[in-house]
């Protein structure tokens, strides 16, 4: 099986297509927001759709008993240290780990996002015992390595601050970015 995140997006859709023309089982990551057509198109092409962590639709898919601290990254600020970086020499031939301005587990994610979103979020917890033995049966480098990530991200992953003066630090709170994010009108929690 072959896993795709963002299946819905432009480059997503488009290796869902290539998988399916060469016969390869597709398992595709999808939101309950995500638009109708392009699901649709990946159920055509015959791929296993499946929901991950989809707050503002209500579902959320976590790693382990979802307890563990990760250092939580807003894309916006990823993009903003990214862009700093291209013109700053001393950024250059360097790794630069980023984390966000704080951390939090996945539940603790969950239940911020129940509060800014009014809204309550059906939660479905993938032990750290299914993940091993997913690892364990993978078939190939790719399904290995996306099992990995699983069970890392259910170890958590804290990073600390870079420390570099010279270099934008990520500012997005958790809570910023479940407030921008467009929640459709429910039911009160």
């Amino acid at each position: 099986m072959n896993l795709v995140v963002g299946a819905t997006g432009n480059l997503g859709g488009e290796i869902c297509r290539r998988l399916a023309a060469r016969g390869k089982p597709i398992r595709a990551l999808v939101r309950e927001t995500s638009d109708p057509k392009r699901v649709h198109a990946l159920a055509e092409l015959g791929a296993d759709l499946a929901v991950g962590f989809d707050l503002p639709s209500g579902a959320a898919t976590l790693f382990g008993d979802g307890t563990a601290a990760v250092s939580w990254i807003a894309f916006a600020d990823v993009a903003e240290v990214a862009a700093a970086c291209v013109d700053e020499p001393r950024a250059h031939r360097r790794t630069i780990e980023l984390g966000g301005p704080e951390t939090l587990s996945p539940l603790e994610v969950v239940q911020l996002a129940t509060e800014v979103g009014g809204r309550s979020i059906e939660v479905a917890l993938v032990s750290r015992e299914d993940l091993e033995r997913r690892r364990h049966a993978a078939r190939g480098e790719t399904h290995e390595s996306f099992a990995a990530l699983m069970l890392d991200l259910a170890r958590g992953d804290v990073v600390p601050p870079h420390g570099l003066d010279w270099l934008p630090g990520p500012a997005t709170t958790v809570r910023d970015y479940l407030a921008a994010l467009p929640w459709p009108a429910a039911a009160p929690v």
